[in-house]
């Protein structure tokens, strides 16, 4: 059971951070104020945040679904 409440908080963390990804972007002339920007054009900037959300918001998917599926094989052990 603590596996699978550890899943679901990895999936929160995880969504989380691609939600992060996703709506947290600016782009300035110095580099300390920068977030999530990696090169100069802000096409490519948007094109590598949307991958880095997607990837992020399926590794949150993938625990979730772990995490259900170690609740739901410890109710049917506590059943026998």
């Amino acid at each position: 059971m603590t596996w699978g409440w550890l899943s679901y908080l990895a999936a929160f963390f995880s969504i989380g951070l691609g939600l992060y990804k996703l709506f947290v972007y600016y782009n300035s002339t110095a580099e300390s104020l920068r977030k999530n920007a990696y090169v100069s054009g802000d096409a490519y900037n948007y094109i590598i945040n949307g991958t880095h959300a997607t990837v992020f918001c399926v590794i949150g998917l993938v625990f979730a679904v772990i995490g259900a599926g170690c609740f739901i094989v410890n109710a049917i052990n506590n059943k026998k």
